[in-house]
């Protein structure tokens, strides 16, 4: 009977042995297969959620398409009429103050501080009485035009607004320095003119300035169509769509390039759950 339990315990020992050891050997298997598992699981989520949210944009870049398809050709014609009224504008100012300018463009800045001052040719004398008063040149720029000018503003973009503006302010602010130069006798340096300078920043390079300040006649009409053809190119783009274009297809790449990332991560996962098989 004391051999039988010792035979016995000896057995049940070995057996628990062999239990232990399968435990050791097997349980960090079946722990690395549950974590595998829930990785597994958690990035399955993770990518289901990005997938919904690139769905999202997708359908947003689609709509955006479908709706400027419908509402985009009244805006466009809207954005054409709304250049057009402000070429119109600055087509009004440059003739108003034609005579100025072309006087300015073919004298030296000692002839044009002697005309100011009532010496020179009688006809350049005369034409140049015309802007002597401030509020004349005042009634050049905006006479009854300005608030219909303005409204135009929400149709094109701000840069070229911000060159219309440029433009127009040139021809004024050069009326305005006349007058004052008629009035207190005193030079017309429109080159050295603080609001001047400020008018035309981030419209043309300094590169460009400098040329102009350094120009022997006065350079105005350099100047003048300088920003001129920068409103040109800038209203091309409006009317072609090239920001709306430029914009859309930026979008269409963001989503590209995620439906790109969703697809090596889809990948990888793949791939990483056949290895640990």
């Amino acid at each position: 009977m004391n051999g039988s339990l010792l035979e016995f315990v000896i057995l049940l020992f070995s057996q628990l042995i062999l239990v232990g050891v399968s435990l050791v050997l097997i349980l960090p298997r079946i722990v690395e297969r549950v974590l595998i598992e829930k990785f597994k699981h958690r990035n399955q989520i993770l990518l289901a959620e990005k997938e919904h949210h690139l769905s999202m944009n997708r359908d947003i870049f689609n709509n955006a398409i479908s709706t400027s398809s419908e509402s985009g050709h009244e805006l466009r014609k809207k954005s054409i009429s709304s250049v057009q009224t402000l070429w119109e504008e600055i087509l009004r100012v440059e003739n108003e103050f034609s005579s100025l300018v072309g006087i300015v463009n073919i004298t030296t800045d000692v002839e044009m501080n002697d005309l100011v001052r009532g010496k020179g040719p009688s006809k350049a004398r005369a034409a140049i009485e015309r802007y002597s008063e401030i509020n004349s040149v005042l009634e050049m720029i905006y006479q009854d035009t300005k608030s219909s000018v303005t409204r135009e503003r929400i149709f094109v973009s701000e840069k070229l607004w911000k060159i219309f503006n440029s433009l127009v302010t040139i021809h004024g602010r050069l009326g305005i320095l006349v007058s004052y130069g008629v009035r207190d006798q005193k030079d017309v340096n429109w080159k050295n003119d603080t609001l001047m300078i400020q008018v035309i920043e981030g419209i043309i390079s300094s590169e460009d300035w400098k040329k102009i300040q350094n120009m022997p006649l006065s350079g105005f009409n350099t100047l003048a169509e300088t920003i001129r053809q920068e409103f040109i190119l800038e209203a091309r783009k409006t009317m072609r769509g090239a920001d709306e274009f430029n914009s859309a297809l930026g979008n269409f790449r963001e989503i590209m390039a995620q439906e790109e990332i969703l697809g090596q991560e889809k990948r990888a996962e793949s791939k990483e759950f056949k290895d640990t098989k």
